[in-house]
């Protein structure tokens, strides 16, 4: 069962905000599987926002994309940190 803990609108302006910085996010997938990410948002659209995902390997460094909606966030599948 999903909670919902405030507003979508306010949801996606505070995503908006953190556009450009390096975050540190935390996804929730079930049954205990929990998957940390350090990169930042490149863009926001109207239902999704999308992440850019910083891997360092010892032989090169590589970026890969995560599609995010608003509504993870809002239901707290996805966490932020700093």
């Amino acid at each position: 069962m999903r909670k919902v803990t405030g507003n979508i609108s306010k949801v996606i302006a505070a995503i908006d905000s953190l556009k450009g910085q390096e975050l540190k996010i935390s996804i929730n997938r079930g049954r205990n599987k929990i998957e940390n990410y350090c990169g930042a948002i490149e863009e926001t659209y109207p239902s999704v926002f999308i992440f850019n995902v910083k891997t360092s390997d010892k032989k090169f460094d590589s970026i890969t994309k995560l599609s995010c909606s608003y509504q993870d966030v809002l239901c707290g599948y996805i966490k932020f940190a700093r």
